[in-house]
């Protein structure tokens, strides 16, 4: 069961208002009806306090277990569901990033991306349109394996 009381954390999905952005993190300390007031524990807000709406935040999944503040032991301790469904995509990997559960994609992004720069870099048809590019070759380079990468994710659905 996932409920806003203190000591819990929770994900903003609310308007970006100043530094506090959509997926930012944070813990709340107190209870105060339709405000919560937290402590920002990512973004450009790290470390601040703030009152926020209660509409704006949706918390972490809690166990059930005696203790209700004891958090999941293993796994995503976001809620990722009511993240998804109240700040969209942005805010869910937002908070996922926060959380650090998206270290293994990026990392696997970087090498895809170092994989596919080398394939360009032994390809002969490839190295002929860079040498007509002279200095703006790593921009195109770059719009390349994004093209290529946008492309087999097309085909991959």
């Amino acid at each position: 069961m996932s409920r806003l009381v203190e000591g819990v954390g929770a994900s903003y999905v609310g308007i970006p208002d100043g530094d506090i952005q959509v997926g930012d993190r944070c813990r709340i300390l107190s209870d105060e009806g339709q405000l919560m007031f937290v402590r920002m524990t990512t973004g450009q807000a790290r470390d601040r306090y703030a009152h926020v709406a209660r509409r704006d935040l949706v918390p972490d999944k809690i166990s059930t277990d005696d203790d209700s503040f004891a958090f999941e032991p293993a796994g995503v301790s976001i809620d990722v569901t009511a993240v998804l469904h109240h700040g969209g995509e942005v805010a869910l990997f937002e908070a996922l990033e926060s959380e650090g559960h998206l270290d293994g994609l990026r990392e696997a992004a970087i090498s895809a991306v170092s994989s596919l720069r080398a394939a360009l870099a032994h390809d002969s048809d490839w190295q002929a349109v860079v040498a007509q590019l002279h200095d703006s070759g790593s921009d195109v380079e770059r719009s390349a394996i994004i093209a290529a990468v946008t492309a087999a994710l097309g085909e991959d659905s």
